[in-house]
């Protein structure tokens, strides 16, 4: 009776060591998992772009680390969940290729939702269902841009200068949902367009990038880099300031991110580097500086001053765009004057203490009534931001707050379908209106080009002006440029296929095309 309790008790705490020393192994494999996809790596991200089938978008093989990256990189900024196409553009992207994910707005109130809900929160593998596609955030090259540093005259302090690095890498960890950055670009253009001493903004830089390298040991970035957006030819400071900077020792300092588009050339056409005889492009090369077109398409108008875009869009000749936009405004204003709200004691009081809410349901009345006084409502370029982050998502969120559990939810439902329908109507229109404006920009470079054009007299979207875009900049000699693409049209339009002629510039090309132009518009 003693041997069988005595071997029950072996048994018994045999069974127990196994459970523990099984468990302790999953412990320790799940350790080395979240150790493995900590960051990127020269190996997973080869096996990225082997493990892709279709490998539509171009790659590179970056200097310092190795990294196979897409040439094309997506800003993540500007989707939203509550735009289902956006989603699926971003799932079409890391299929076809795409494995470089940037943000500039490094605000923890504007989350990445879009990305999180497909690459997941941890830094472990996650399936997303709908596409099958497994996404490793070994895989992804996380990219965010600072807020911009202020002047050395408003934050000079070493102390400062550290905490406002630490920070935006806190914040940016936070917004990407994950435990390290790949890449993080300090945005010193303010610093330098404000400063007022020199020496002053070159130690406040450098004292930066001591704390950025200090991000790195502790294990928070793997590399980072400058970003600026005021390079024009007379900006001799920022030049000597440059080539100033890479005397730091800073062995992590890989990235240099610029705009580069058909209106903002300076970086490839004007020899002001290494005494007048190099590019900025042959400079940051020579130094083994990966490049970044932070705005290959994007361009502020010199003619107009208003943000505009070299891109592929639709003409809507298949819609009696009159029409619908009449009886949609129609429906949506009626609703506005009929909203039951007003009527309800309960939800009145809401009102009084939330104001706001009220305005996002007025946006019939507002696009009447005031969209041709401000420019974010008639431009289409901005407006179409505007919407995909601000006001369809607020728009949601007060018929919800207010009718989700009311008794007058009807109302609700009804006029959150009428005011999307408006919206999407509206956006149509301001499309249509620039359509032959881009057809008109996009005969005159491709002339000058000397590319055959196809007559789309009879279509009803542009020749691919994005893939024409993002061909320049990299015959310009960039590295990686930055897309905000949110429908798969435009991702499509950047495919490489197998019909679309390479182009190949140069500088006196580029410059004579720029110059063809007629920027009236």
């Amino acid at each position: 009776m003693l041997f069988n309790c005595s071997r029950t008790f072996l048994k018994q705490h045999q069974q127990q060591t196994t459970k523990s020393l099984v468990k302790t192994l999953v412990l320790s494999v799940q350790q080395q998992q979240q150790t493995i996809y900590r960051f990127s790596t020269a190996t997973s991200t080869q096996l990225y772009r082997d493990r892709i089938s279709s490998n539509t978008i171009d790659s590179i093989k970056l200097p310092k680390n190795q990294w196979s990256v897409s040439r094309l990189g997506l800003n993540v900024d500007d989707l939203n969940l509550i735009e289902s196409e956006q989603k699926a553009t971003l799932i079409s992207a890391f299929k076809n290729g795409c494995n470089l994910i940037h943000s500039y707005n490094n605000d923890s109130k504007s989350p990445t939702d879009v990305l999180s809900s497909i690459v997941g929160v941890s830094d472990v593998d996650t399936t997303d269902k709908q596409s099958n596609v497994i996404i490793k955030r070994s895989e992804l090259i996380y990219m965010q841009r600072s807020r911009p540093l202020p002047p050395s005259q408003s934050l000079s302090d070493q102390a400062d200068i550290r905490r406002f690095i630490v920070d935006q890498v806190s914040c940016s960890l936070e917004r990407l949902s994950t435990r390290q950055l790949d890449v993080f670009l300090l945005d010193i253009s303010s610093c330098i367009l404000m400063s007022t001493s020199f020496e002053q903004t070159r130690q406040q830089i450098q004292t930066s990038m001591v704390a950025l390298e200090e991000m790195v040991a502790s294990g928070k970035l793997q590399s980072y880099g400058l970003s600026l957006n005021n390079l024009a030819p007379t900006a001799g400071e920022t030049i000597e300031l440059l080539e100033s900077i890479l005397q730091f020792q800073s062995p992590h300092f890989q990235f240099l991110e610029f705009p580069f588009n058909i209106c903002q050339h300076e970086t490839f056409s004007m020899n002001n580097y290494s005494v007048n005889t190099q590019s900025l492009i042959e400079f940051a090369k020579q130094h083994q500086l990966t490049t970044i077109n932070s705005s290959p398409s994007y361009f502020t108008n010199p003619v107009t001053g208003k943000l505009s875009r070299f891109a592929n869009v639709r003409s809507h000749k298949d819609q009696d765009l009159h029409k619908l936009l009449k009886e949609a405004f129609d429906l949506a204003i009626h609703l506005e004057i009929i909203n039951p709200i007003f009527k309800d004691s309960v939800q009145a009081e809401m009102i009084k203490r939330t104001p706001d809410i009220i305005g996002q349901l007025r946006w019939a009345h507002l696009l009447v009534y005031d969209a041709q006084k401000h420019e974010k409502l008639s431009n289409y370029w901005s407006w179409r931001r505007l919407l995909s982050s601000k006001i369809r998502p607020q728009v949601n969120e007060a018929v919800m707050s207010i009718f989700s559990n009311h008794i007058m939810n009807s109302w609700g439902a009804g006029y959150r379908k009428a005011i999307n329908n408006l919206f999407d109507l509206y956006s149509n229109s301001l499309e249509a209106s620039i359509f032959d404006q881009q057809e008109q920009l996009a005969n005159q470079l491709y002339k000058s080009l000397e590319i055959p054009i196809a007559s789309t007299s009879t279509t009803t979207t542009n020749t691919d002006l994005l893939k024409l875009s993002q061909q320049i900049s990299a015959t310009a000699g960039i590295d990686l440029t930055i897309e905000t693409l949110t429908n798969t049209d435009e991702l499509k339009s950047i495919f490489n296929q197998p019909n679309n002629k390479q182009i190949n510039l140069t500088t006196n090309q580029l410059c004579n095309s720029i110059n063809s132009i007629n920027w009236k518009y």
